[in-house]
């Protein structure tokens, strides 16, 4: 259980945010061009506004900041969103340490070095240190094990590979993998549901955590849904690049690929609009996937705009969310509309007509309740629970009285 510490209210007192915000400001048009070689000017207008919002709220969390110092701490970050990431895993963790070490994947680092030059990270955060082309064996076994934090977002294999190296008393604290499904009941607004839809599985080209791995759509009104989100789909710019204001680009991460042209294979007979891929420019078209829950359903991580639609009735939507597969990995569920039905929806953080991605707020704890959604680890004891880093540090090594 979390003991509650003093929080803060007021304006941030921490001198070096205040000069971080100040820069951000100063250089948007510059982290624009940055940002637009890796997404697009919608989800960069997002992750500016995100990291404005996480730097403007610090002061909600400096009764953590303020409460405890490590001697290190170690992050490995994740392969979308650079700035707000660098914020969030990096630059916040590194004021409750002496050392703070962080990695960011091989596809972003071109990304994070430019940002980290543009806002003058190495003088405003000197305890913070860029480790670049470092391999993860590698940061593991000098820097991960080493230190009092280790913070992972990825993949739950990776993360165990990392978890199981590390001493007892380092906190682990995994920011994990979650389904994030969308529910269309039958009196839904559908168009809402479309256009919430399409925001979040389209963010980033979909390449987010955040995005709905399944959606979930009642019978009654899938002919509308699907006929609507066909319109919308077709109605999007994709590009090689985002300069000419595409919201669909070339994925970061091109070792996703092969698998993306499995899943398309397997389920060819499913694909009901889109289906390809342009492997030159690294693009994966907007595709929708339909099959009747009766068929099976999808529980795993898609990083790519594919929108795996399952058709449900009354009968067969509780199984969807009994599966352990779903449980699992339960984090957020976007409801539209209501019904009784919404009873067997359990483990889970429930949003009404909107989208994780609108919700979440970077001074706030995100994640959820399934076993490899989000947890943190200390001295053996797994806690699985929606994360805010500095808190989890805060109460790992509050002083005992």
């Amino acid at each position: 259980m979390l003991i509650e510490l003093p929080t803060h209210s007021g304006q941030s007192t921490i001198p070096q945010t205040q000069k971080l915000l100040s820069t951000i400001q100063k250089h948007k048009a510059e982290i624009h061009d940055i940002l637009l070689a890796y997404e697009s000017q919608e989800t960069i207008a997002d992750e500016l506004f995100k990291s404005i919002d996480c730097l403007e709220g610090i002061h909600s969390e400096l009764g953590y900041i303020h409460s405890v110092t490590v001697d290190q701490i170690a992050s490995l970050l994740p392969v979308n969103l650079p700035l707000y990431s660098l914020i969030l895993f990096g630059l916040i963790p590194s004021l409750m340490a002496k050392k703070t070490y962080v990695r960011p994947p091989r596809a972003m680092q071109k990304a994070i070095k430019d940002l980290y030059s543009l806002l003058d990270i190495e003088h405003l955060f000197p305890n913070l240190e860029l480790l670049e082309n470092i391999e993860r064996d590698t940061f593991r076994t000098e820097i991960a094990e080493k230190s009092n934090v280790v913070i992972f977002t990825g993949s739950q294999r990776n993360a165990l590979k990392i978890y199981e190296s590390l001493p007892k008393k380092c906190l682990f604290i995994y920011n994990g993998a979650g389904i994030n499904p969308l529910v269309v009941f039958k009196n839904a607004s559908i168009a809402l549901a479309v256009e919430k839809t399409v925001h979040v599985k389209i963010f980033n080209s979909g390449q987010d955590c955040a995005g709905p791995d399944t959606i979930l759509v009642h019978e009654t009104v899938y002919e509308t849904f699907h006929e609507l989100l066909v319109k919308q789909l077709k109605a999007l710019k994709i590009s090689s690049h985002y300069t000419d204001g595409a919201r669909i680009g070339p994925m970061i991460e091109t070792s996703y690929l092969p698998e993306l042209s499995k899943l398309l294979l397997k389920d060819e007979k499913f694909i009901t609009y889109g289906g390809s891929i342009d492997y030159g420019h690294r693009i994966v078209h907007p595709t929708i996937i339909t099959k009747s829950l009766d068929q099976g359903s999808n529980y795993s991580e898609i990083f790519a705009p594919l929108f795996y639609i399952s058709t449900f009735n009354e009968t067969t939507l509780p199984s969807y969310f009994n599966n352990d597969l779903y449980r699992n990995n339960a984090m957020y569920v976007s409801v539209f509309g209501s019904s009784d039905l919404e009873k067997h929806i359990t483990h889970s953080v429930i949003l009404r007509d909107t989208d994780v991605i609108e919700q979440e707020r970077g001074n706030a704890a995100y994640g959820g309740y399934g076993l490899y959604s989000s947890y943190v680890c200390h001295y053996g004891h797994k806690e699985v629970r929606p994360i805010l880093i500095s808190q989890e540090i805060a109460q790992a090594f509050a002083p005992t009285v």
